[in-house]
């Protein structure tokens, strides 16, 4: 345990002065003004394509056509399920 015990404190030792001598190189460095306002020129003046492109009739057909989806894949796993557990209870008809 003892040299165990020796190599943990010696690990601990370096690794503080590590820090240490670390400490001061990581400073903020605030960006240029020029670079800030050309970023918010550009995300000001340019929108998201998408936006331009879908009317709201587009968006009530692709809701509609989402929802009708959704329905029929919940109806899809119903039938399966119920289909599951009903098949296990049913013997096999005689001829």
């Amino acid at each position: 345990m003892g040299v165990a015990k020796q190599f943990i404190d010696a690990s601990k030792a370096t690794y503080i002065s590590i820090e240490n001598r670390l400490a001061g190189v990581f400073k903020t460095v605030p960006p240029r003004k020029e670079f800030v306002r050309g970023l918010s020129r550009q995300i000001r003046i340019h929108p998201p394509a998408i936006v331009h492109r879908l009317t709201d009739f587009h968006l009530i057909l692709i809701l509609l056509a989402s929802m009708f989806s959704l329905v029929a894949l919940i109806l899809v796993g119903v039938r399966a399920v119920l289909t599951f557990f009903n098949g296990r209870r049913r013997t096999p008809r005689q001829a």
